[in-house]
């Protein structure tokens, strides 16, 4: 289990452009003290001179750090400058999805403004937003490759195996492109189309519960053989209730009365409700839940698009998303909390071609990633980047973690431990008709 967890607050931006400014400002202090020490250096070591007195001034040391720390300042600003040209870009683009084109007027004039002032600034921002676009692409692009690489035997005579890598990254790229193309990776907060379909939602497990310990126990909740939906009912000091739903991924080779099949993959990812949707809040609603309760929502591959769905629907208050593998990224609220978790080389989450180039949800939430390599090559299936247990494995290495954006995480396990019993009930779920 390789240790290259990355957390930052997804899309383009990582940069707290305040803080850069900040920096820079200290850093512009520090040079104008270390010029005015040079400068007294340099009067004493004449006063000593005159005086036939020699001793060691360190002038050149102090007019060498002032000038590291203007340099430094500079960098810094100019750092800023490219950032929030970036984040002016990535408004004008949400803007121009909500149609709101007195805004876009505006932020363009902002951007031109900023452009004008700092030419350079437009350079690097376009160079951020092309790494990023390439870099989103680059492990599921090296995944894929090496699947054809490792069939690289069943190729025609005269292609090697190196070529049969290339041909498999080349095939992941106009994959990935066509994703882009497409346009359902990043998703806005939007009820989904179609009327609710018919299905029939069974308990098959109750039983007493407790509150998770952290991130990796949520994803090692979600349900994985017996269930569909896994909702814990937390009952507060004050007589109230909280819920915390946890939502199955597809069920390959699945039965037609299946509600978790690709069918419902198809639907979601293209916009549409699906059995899949349905049955999760019909569970919910078995479970107690009300409109208007809060519920907090986690789910892997499919059930972390269901999940996503339901947080953005309104039905219920979502305090906090946590998916695994996700194919989409939707905007959420600014009151929920999300907490969206995906392996690079992971083909299903790749499908939400690096999500929003902004951030989702809350001041809080962020996006964590790693690398999970495993393919043909390897000996090891494609698609196991996706499994939940590699998941598991990069949420262990999230609770782990020393980041301070997991405060708010821990946050909410501490609030839930505050119940004064936990019930747990485990739904199957059936099509009808």
């Amino acid at each position: 289990m390789t240790d290259d967890l990355e957390i930052r607050s997804g899309g383009v931006i990582a940069v707290d452009t305040e803080s850069l400014r900040s920096a820079a400002a200290r850093l512009a202090v520090l040079a104008d003290d270390g010029d005015r020490l040079r400068a007294l250096l340099a009067e004493l070591a004449g006063v000593l001179d005159d005086a036939g007195v020699w001793i060691f001034t360190p002038t050149a040391q102090a007019a060498a750090a002032g000038e590291q720390a203007a340099e430094l300042a500079g960098g810094l600003r100019s750092m800023a400058d490219t950032y929030e040209l970036v984040e002016l870009w990535i408004q004008i683009e949400t803007a121009r999805s909500m149609n709101d084109a007195e805004r876009v007027a505006l932020l363009r004039l902002v951007s031109g403004q900023l452009i004008a002032t700092h030419p350079d600034a437009a350079v690097r921002a376009v160079a951020e937003i092309m790494g990023w676009q390439v870099g989103r692409r680059e492990g599921v692009v090296t995944q894929l490759g090496g699947a054809v690489d490792g069939f690289g035997f069943l190729m025609p005579g005269g292609v090697t195996r190196q070529m049969a890598g290339v041909l498999g990254g080349a095939i992941a790229l106009l994959g990935t492109v066509a994703v882009d193309a497409v346009g359902r990776g990043a998703v806005r907060g939007v009820p989904l189309r179609g009327t609710p379909r018919p299905v029939t939602v069974t308990p098959v497990e109750s039983a007493r519960g407790a509150v998770p310990t952290g991130v990796a126990d949520v994803a090692r909740r979600i349900p994985r053989d017996e269930g569909r939906v896994r909702v814990e009912k937390y009952t507060m000091a004050t007589g109230s209730a909280q819920f915390v739903a946890y939502v199955a991924g597809t069920q390959v080779g699945a039965s037609d009365d299946e509600p978790w099949d690709m069918a419902s993959n198809v639907e979601l990812y293209a916009g549409s409700r699906s059995a899949s949707y349905d049955a999760t809040i019909a569970a919910i609603a078995a479970a107690g839940a009300h409109p208007g309760d809060t519920v907090y929502l986690a789910g892997h591959s499919q059930g972390a698009m269901v999940a996503s769905h339901v947080a953005a629907s309104g039905v219920y208050e979502v305090p906090a998303l946590v998916t695994f593998g996700d194919p989409v990224q939707v905007a959420v609220g600014p009151d929920t909390l999300s907490v969206d978790i995906r392996h690079r080389d992971d083909p299903v989450a790749a499908l939400a071609a690096g999500g929003h180039p902004g951030s989702a949800g809350s001041a809080d939430s962020f996006v964590a990633e790693r690398s999970s390599p495993a393919s043909l090559v390897d000996g090891e299936a494609p698609m196991e980047p996706h499994a939940l247990t590699r998941y598991v494995e990069t949420a262990t290495l999230l609770d782990a973690s020393t980041d301070p954006r997991m405060g708010p995480v821990r946050s909410i396990f501490d609030a839930l431990g505050q119940a004064v019993s936990v019930q747990v009930t485990v739904y199957d779920a059936t099509r009808r008709g």
